[in-house]
Parts: structure tokens; C-alpha cells; sequence
């Protein structure tokens, strides 16, 4: 149950931080892994455990991917500005619409739900090798 609430409270606090974190995937990516070397060492400080460079590793990796996974994307091929009647300021509204559509659509939520998985998943001792 600590490592759900850990998770569950990391979670919020990465994905409130999320839009604001600069560089795109890549930013995104590594916000993932930061956040959940975060979890790691909140989870093992909570239950009294020591950490790993493996363990700490490990979550960065799941951290990055889930994060690529699930973060903000945005559209590769928005409307151009040229070949059109419409202003600049209506494009522009065009593909803020897309966009928006994009990250707050039925995908999206899958698409997160997989990051989250990826990201949260308890990969750090998954054989118990160290509980021997």
C-alpha cells in the first residue's frame, strides 16, 4: 500500500509540473525519470530501505519512458500560414484547437494511462534478489 500512496502522491505532483516543464518529449522524458527516482527514494525513506544505483537507475529508465510516453505532444504537421485565406491569429487558433484536442481526447488518456504503467511499474526487485 506505501508504494501506491507513494506513487499515487508522485504522480500528482509530477503531472501538475508536467506542462510546465520546458523541451518537449525530451523535457517531458526526463522530468519522468527525475520524478521517479523521486518516488524511489520517498518509497524507500518511508518503509526504512536502503537504495540501489540499480534501483535509482531502473526508475530513471521506466521514469523516462513512461514519461515520452505520456506527455504533452503536439501535432507534427499544424496548419501552415501560407496557401490560405485565414489570418496568422486563425491559424494560430486553428492549431491551438487541434492541439488541444489532441492532449484532452479518449488517446490521450490511454496514452497516459500506458506512461503511467511503464513508469510506476515495481521493476526494482522484481526477482525479491536482494530481499535474500
Amino acid at each position: 500500500m506505501t508504494d501506491f500512496l507513494v506513487a499515487t502522491g508522485g504522480g500528482f505532483i509530477s503531472g501538475a509540473a508536467a506542462p510546465f516543464v520546458p523541451g518537449g518529449v525530451v523535457g517531458v522524458a526526463a522530468w519522468g525519470g527525475v520524478s521517479n527516482v523521486g518516488q524511489y527514494a520517498a518509497g524507500s525513506a518511508i518503509k526504512g530501505e536502503s537504495m540501489s544505483w540499480t534501483g535509482a537507475n531502473t526508475n530513471f529508465a521506466t521514469g523516462v519512458v513512461g514519461g515520452a510516453i505520456g506527455g504533452a505532444v503536439g501535432r507534427a504537421s499544424p496548419w501552415p500560414y501560407a496557401s490560405t485565406a485565414a489570418s496568422r491569429e486563425m491559424v494560430d487558433a486553428s492549431n491551438n484547437a487541434a492541439s488541444i484536442r489532441l492532449n484532452t481526447s479518449i488517446g490521450n488518456f490511454l496514452r497516459n494511462l500506458g506512461g503511467g504503467v511503464i513508469g510506476n511499474a515495481p521493476v526494482t526487485d522484481m526477482c525479491e534478489c536482494m530481499a535474500k
